[in-house]
């Protein structure tokens, strides 16, 4: 019963005045009737013996009080978390930081305005090799389904190197990164937002050619999920910030998140009114003095703003934000600056995490066996060490040691096959 009660400072005062206030005036009724009925034996132990009562409900009273007072200034963080290892070490030292910075009667307590927790997109929450980064995943099925873009460059040529990486089961390197975001953001020339929308819920329902019983809609971490839950669940205002697509993002990301659409910090596409691409293609340039009517709609012109990289993340994150977050969840160099950004803050307790894809039975992860079959941990090893090290200062999530499951029990890892 008293659980379901908020009180507050003004509640507690009244309420304690309110029972000071009525034990005054039920003692003076009681030693007045003593006085007056001194003789009357009877009524003289009744009235010692609810004198003795109403103390000892008085007493109780205020012990379930301050018991609510006391319990209210410590965050309630219990969260059932299925997919971690309970043993987790990182899982534990997040739950710690979570109370600590949400007690209110400790040092480090931060604001709910100011709990502002990152989290980078492909590799951190959602499989970045499966078998390429989402969306240039998407681009290579889309050229592959429409032959016509195969006969011209520079879909021709960057159609083969992300075949050759998809074979290969490696992730792309930068060079054709940025080869490759520019050619996707050309194919969707002319796509209204809402029909884009639609490319991207299509192909999220399309099965995931790496693993068995997995959609795209579903290749996120189940750890990660829960994650992002508890610490919302906390009063942590979460932000996602990604080099992907900002609106395959949004939409990815409202299969299993409850995150406002602007809270997504993304690469950017060049966004005009549709009555104008006709002016646009014969000019390259956009009118910005025009106004946009009412019957009109906005679309895609091709060109790429800029791809939210590295030292880009910062600058975005602090326009769009304003704030420098406190706590920030990443998985690889990309996001180096933005880690850095976030420890740099002086004021509040921070934590950085880097996520490790040190698991090559249910991910396809950073390790190799060894001609004898056992995995040979060197490469992920030297990346953990890296990131713990006194130059980063970060703290690590193994996906080996770390998750429970990855994406479901249900789901294995085999050979990608076209």
């Amino acid at each position: 019963m008293f659980s379901s009660i908020k009180i507050t400072k003004k509640k507690f005062i009244f309420l304690l005045s309110f029972i000071i206030i009525f034990s005054s005036l039920y003692f003076f009724i009681s030693v007045h009737n003593n006085n007056y009925s001194s003789t009357e034996n009877n009524s003289h132990s009744q009235n010692i013996l609810l004198s003795s009562i109403f103390q000892i409900i008085f007493s109780i009273s205020l012990i379930i009080l301050f018991f609510k007072i006391y319990s209210s200034s410590k965050k309630n963080i219990k969260y059932n978390f299925k997919y971690w290892n309970l043993n987790s070490p990182s899982l534990k030292h997040i739950i710690n930081y979570v109370q600590d910075v949400s007690n209110k009667n400790s040092k480090n307590f931060i604001p709910k305005q100011d709990r502002i927790a990152l989290f980078d997109f492909d590799g951190t929450i959602y499989g970045e090799k499966a078998p390429l980064y989402i969306e240039y995943y998407m681009y290579y099925d889309f050229i592959k389904n429409n032959p016509k873009f195969l006969q011209n460059e520079p879909h021709k040529s960057i159609y083969k190197r992300l075949e050759q990486s998809c074979k290969a089961k490696k992730l792309i390197d930068f060079e054709l990164e940025y080869d490759a975001i520019e050619a996707e953001a050309k194919i969707y020339k002319g796509f209204s937002i809402e029909e884009h929308k639609n490319f991207v819920r299509k192909f999220a329902e399309k099965n995931v050619k790496c693993f068995t019983n997995l959609k795209f809609k579903n290749l996120f971490y189940l750890p990660m999920i829960e994650l992002v839950e508890f610490l919302q669940r906390n009063d942590f205002i979460i932000y996602v910030v990604s080099a992907s697509d900002r609106f395959l993002v949004r939409e990815y990301l409202k299969y299993h998140f409850n995150i406002p659409e602007q809270n997504v910090i993304a690469t950017d596409v060049e966004l005009m009114p549709k009555s104008e691409l006709k002016n646009f293609e014969k000019t390259g340039k956009i009118n910005e003095y025009l106004n946009f009517e009412k019957n009109d709609i906005l679309i895609r012109n091709g060109n790429l703003i800029k791809k939210n990289v590295q030292l880009s993340k910062v600058r975005m994150v602090a326009r769009e934000i304003g704030k420098i977050p406190v706590l920030s969840f990443g998985n690889s160099n990309s996001d180096i600056p933005l880690q850095n950004y976030v420890l740099s803050g002086k004021k509040y307790k921070r934590e950085v995490y880097m996520v490790v894809a040190d698991d090559i039975k249910r991910e396809y992860g950073v390790d190799k066996f060894d001609e004898n079959g056992n995995i040979d941990t060197t490469k992920s090893d030297e990346i953990k060490k890296k990131w713990k090290s006194e130059k980063y200062g970060y703290n690590v999530i193994s996906m080996r040691d770390d998750f429970k499951t990855i994406y479901g029990e249900n789901v294995k890892l085999i050979d990608y096959e076209e």
